[in-house]
C-alpha cells in the first residue's frame, strides 16, 4: 500500500484502487473570500468540471466537495444548488502545509 498526500493506493483482488484519506481533507481551511456558483444542467454530478472551470485543474474537484459537504456528487450536485468555490491560494496553502507534515 502506498500513500499520497490525499489518498492511498491499495491492491484489492489484484487491482489497484485509490482511496481518499478523508481525515487529511478536514485540515483544508478557507482564509480568503469565496466565490459562488450555481450548478447548471451540464454540471450535475461533475465537481471535476466545475473545478476545471474555476481552477483549470480537474484534480481540485475534492476542494469543491469538501467545502460544500458533498459526499455523493451524483446525488448531491443537483441543478440550482449554490456552491462555495474557495480561492486557488487556499488550495496552494493546503498543499504547502500538507507537504510539511
Amino acid at each position: 500500500m502506498r500513500r499520497g498526500l490525499l489518498y492511498e493506493i491499495a491492491t484489492v483482488d489484484g487491482k489497484q484502487e485509490l482511496d481518499l484519506l478523508s481525515g487529511s481533507l478536514t485540515s483544508f481551511k478557507i482564509t480568503r473570500p469565496v466565490r459562488y456558483y450555481t450548478i447548471g444542467d451540464g454540471d450535475v454530478g461533475r465537481p471535476d468540471a466545475i473545478a476545471f472551470l474555476f481552477y483549470q485543474q480537474e484534480r481540485y474537484w475534492w476542494v469543491i466537495a469538501v467545502t460544500n459537504n458533498i459526499i455523493d456528487p451524483i446525488n448531491e450536485m443537483t441543478t440550482g444548488r449554490i456552491l462555495k468555490i474557495p480561492d486557488i491560494l487556499d488550495i496552494y496553502d493546503y498543499y504547502k502545509a500538507a507537504r510539511k507534515r
